[in-house]
């Protein structure tokens, strides 16, 4: 499933919708989730991640992390940046300028999931899902060395590596 609770058919009490669908299903169905605050309620992604532990990963919606557009098309769609996020003219959410980053930090600092959960929920679990968790995913011998580090309580970025030669991150963030 993609982009969980976002324009999905809502959980009810009769009527469960794709929602209750994805909360119900078994163990071979994964969904991504938007960390931003905006998309669903830190309580909303809680209990999603609650019912389907390892099946629930963090993904970004963020085209435009560090240089948000002021508005743009797409088909006949008119989007406009307004409060950190896209709306259509119409105001229906279109998207965010959440970094992975940032979901991380949110998934920590304002849902209250456990630090070693949230990290899974940003590398071993999206690896699990796209087949790569044999490359990806995890910090041992004979995987790709793509990672970050953070500082433990405020989750501030302080280094990344890839393939394991440490980056600029100066080169990062203003890119």
């Amino acid at each position: 499933m993609t982009h969980l609770y976002n324009a999905m058919s809502q959980f009810t009490s009769r009527a469960p919708g794709l929602v209750g669908a994805f909360l119900d299903s078994d163990d071979k169905v994964y969904a991504g989730i938007i960390v931003d605050g905006i998309h669903c309620d830190y309580a909303a992604l809680r209990i999603a991640q609650k019912a389907k532990k390892e099946k629930l990963f963090l993904v970004s919606d963020a085209s435009f992390v560090k240089h948000p557009v002021d508005s743009f098309e797409i088909d006949e769609f008119k989007i406009f940046f307004k409060d950190g996020m896209y709306l259509t003219e119409t105001g229906n959410l279109a998207g965010s300028a959440v970094s992975m980053l940032d979901s991380v930090q949110n998934c920590f600092n304002e849902a209250n999931i456990e630090l070693a959960e949230t990290l899974k929920m940003s590398s071993r679990y999206p690896a699990e899902f796209m087949g790569i968790d044999d490359e990806y995913g995890y910090i041992k011998k004979g995987y790709y060395a793509d990672f970050v580090v953070l500082e433990r309580d405020t989750l501030k970025l302080l280094d990344v590596y890839k393939c394991g030669e440490q980056m600029e991150i100066d080169e990062l963030i203003s890119a």
